[in-house]
């Protein structure tokens, strides 16, 4: 038997617990006026959680992918503090006018549709759905303008544009979801 608390599942709870410390120091970044210093600290610091929680975002798939340490609190946590993680750091920028609204709530709106596709599925007994190639590069897109935009704090037009293939890629994909379940609904008729 795998233990809950292996590698992977270490990796995702601390994603869990180091997101709301992101969340605060983003917050705390841009909502105040700081001296020179303490901006320049907040950055760094914003920069190195921000790829600290990404990376382990990678490694605990990874990980328990070629380890075969695939578990089912990793199958539920891991896509939750994932979410929670991607879209906590997207509502903090739209906020604060770093990317466009707009794009954001077409990243959220694509994540509860391919929710609800996903639970239609297991709902009528097909399995788990995994992520397609161009989820995975909508989630590299999306991953990589987020970076970009707290590293380079560039404005609202060019971060928006940097975040624009992510939203490309998140609506092909969301209609390769909606293919997925129309198909499989029809071969239930």
């Amino acid at each position: 038997m795998i233990s809950k608390f292996n590698l992977p599942n270490k990796l995702t709870l601390i994603r869990i617990i180091l997101t709301p410390i992101l969340i605060l120091l983003m917050l705390f970044k841009y909502g105040f006026n700081h001296s020179i210093l303490i901006t320049i600290l907040l950055h760094i610091l914003v920069v190195l959680l921000f790829a600290t929680i990404a990376l382990t975002d990678f490694f605990d798939g990874y990980i328990a992918r070629r380890d075969n340490l695939v578990t089912n609190f990793g199958k539920l946590f891991d896509p939750i503090a994932d979410k929670v993680f991607v879209f906590s750091v997207l509502i903090v920028l739209a906020k604060y006018n770093v990317f466009s609204i707009w794009l954001v709530l077409i990243l959220l709106a694509r994540e509860f549709v391919v929710m609800a596709i996903r639970m239609l599925i297991l709902e009528n007994g097909g399995d788990v759905v995994p992520a397609s190639p161009i989820a995975k590069l909508k989630t590299a897109t999306q991953m990589g303008a987020l970076l970009f935009a707290l590293i380079f704090p560039f404005g609202n037009f060019v971060n928006s544009v940097i975040l624009l293939p992510s939203v490309i890629f998140s609506i092909i994909s969301m209609l390769e979801y909606y293919e997925m379940v129309k198909k499989y609904l029809m071969e239930d008729m």
